[in-house]
């Protein structure tokens, strides 16, 4: 029989985040989809019927209500091409309103594609239409390193578009990129290699994705206009 060794295990930080707040409490929900961007997670246009499981934006506006809070990253797969067979699923780069209407040669129909930031500014709006509460967080850095010995940032491209889009809408915004890469840079490339990530230099393993989740955690402890700590379980 075959097994898997934990290092091949991919695991998301949002399952672990539930761990750490009292769901007698509050309620948190993941709704993350793996291999979607900002874009194709309002389009539903995937590779996988499979993906559609756990919903997409449609089905988080029919359950969302007053009082909730929506902690979104996107970005990693927005760097994807615009328009190709096996997934079309990137996003124009930027905030601004540039459009691009082609035929995508993966749904074999016209599509207007946007940038990202419009996609994030829908997805606040629409948040913000149902009485909840929109969190943006940048997207989490890959073991990807530069040659001083520091994790490479995203504060030039999708964290620095992100941060532009919660200035220009009030909405809060959590660096998470950068909390991470903090973290990674004091225990240093070999041991974050060994410990957090999978062989694609991508994805985390169990504790890499524990590890997000408490640098998320105890910044949405910090954030008190948010008004979680009191939700979470210390």
């Amino acid at each position: 029989m075959a097994t898997a060794s934990p290092q091949s295990i991919v695991q998301g930080w949002a399952g672990q985040l539930i761990a750490l707040f009292d769901t007698s409490k509050i309620s948190v929900k993941d709704r993350a989809v793996p291999g979607i961007s900002s874009r194709t997670y309002l389009t539903k246009a995937v590779h996988d019927k499979n993906m559609l499981r756990n919903g997409m934006w449609d089905s988080i506006m029919t359950t969302l209500k007053p009082g909730d809070f929506v902690i979104m990253q996107f970005g990693h797969n927005d760097d994807s091409p615009l328009n190709d067979t096996s997934r079309s699923r990137g996003s124009i780069k930027g905030i601004g309103n540039d459009t691009l209407k082609m035929f995508n040669k993966f749904l074999q129909r016209e599509e207007v594609v946007h940038s990202y930031g419009y996609y994030i500014k829908k997805f606040i709006q629409d948040t913000r239409l149902k009485g909840a509460t929109p969190v943006l967080c940048s997207p989490v850095p890959m073991n990807h390193w530069s040659d001083n010995g520091k994790v490479i940032r995203n504060n030039n491209t999708y964290g620095l578009w992100l941060s532009q889009v919660a200035k220009e809408t009030n909405t809060t915004y959590i660096d998470f990129n950068q909390l991470i890469a903090d973290k990674y840079d004091q225990q240093g490339k070999d041991s974050v290699t060994r410990k957090y990530f999978t062989s694609d230099r991508v994805h985390t393993t169990a504790d890499g994705a524990k590890l997000s989740a408490m640098c998320l955690a105890m910044k949405l402890k910090e954030t008190k206009k948010l008004g979680l700590k009191k939700f979470l379980k210390w």
